[in-house]
């Protein structure tokens, strides 16, 4: 796939939800001019809500204790999500990449590659899947958080008896946008439970691993993601985009 020249960001420092949102749009924009893939690893600077593009904000029912969060509008759609003790991946790919064609692809491709990246360091993943589970207290369709709605696409862990599945825990939810055939998919991968949020659970709540080595596992689905994307690429976003 060397047609699609690839740009692989990996911030070092944490940014706004302002500006975390207006690199994805920059990298959307470019990529549907036609100028390559961009594939980006950031964190978040405070914890801050961000909407999905759909959700009306004046008719939300927002929860106390996040109603004093700063909030950003995503490009993508579905619910709302705090970021706070995450990762989060984006990328964007042109109209004329294979893998811009078919969504629910794009979330496989990407999802399969995480849950692989984990497995390495003993943290047992699937993708949720279409079939219904048994859970003692399903969450509504519509909850406010993204975290507590459930998706074919997630990606889990099973709590309890691995035979019986009895119930998952969503860790890694993402979302797509489209502008001008061009795709961009970003996602949040949970470290640890914010402390606005404890009911949903993190990596790192649930197994006995470093912050490091989920924060290595994820880079290094990130960049092998990118790989699959194109075979020429560099390190770094264009310097205009930085200077947003």
């Amino acid at each position: 796939m060397s047609d699609w020249p690839l740009f692989l960001q990996v911030d070092e420092h944490p940014r706004s939800g302002e500006m975390n949102m207006a690199l994805d749009e920059a990298a959307l924009d470019a990529a549907a001019d036609g100028q390559g893939c961009f594939v980006r690893l950031y964190r978040w600077n405070a914890p801050t809500i961000s909407l999905g593009h759909f959700q009306k904000e004046a008719q939300l029912d927002v929860p106390p204790e996040l109603a004093d969060l700063p909030r950003v509008r995503r490009l993508s759609g579905g619910g709302a999500i705090l970021h706070d003790r995450e990762l989060t991946y984006s990328f964007t790919l042109p109209r004329s990449h294979p893998l811009a064609d078919d969504p629910t692809l794009l979330y496989v491709a990407m999802h399969d590659v995480l849950i692989a990246e984990l497995s390495k360091i003993g943290v047992t993943a699937r993708l949720r899947g279409e079939k219904p589970e048994s859970t003692s207290t399903p969450p509504p369709e519509e909850a406010f958080l993204c975290f507590l709605r459930e998706d074919p696409r997630d990606i889990v862990i099973d709590l309890g008896a691995e035979q019986a599945k009895s119930q998952s825990v969503k860790i890694v939810g993402s979302a797509q946008r489209r502008r001008r055939g061009a795709v961009l998919q970003h996602g949040s991968i949970l470290l640890w439970a914010s402390e606005f949020s404890r009911e949903v659970p993190g990596i790192l709540n649930l197994f006995e691993v470093s912050e490091q080595q989920v924060a290595t596992a994820v880079q290094s689905a990130v960049e092998k993601f990118a790989g699959n994307c194109s075979e020429r690429g560099e390190f770094g976003f264009p310097k205009e985009f930085i200077s947003l």
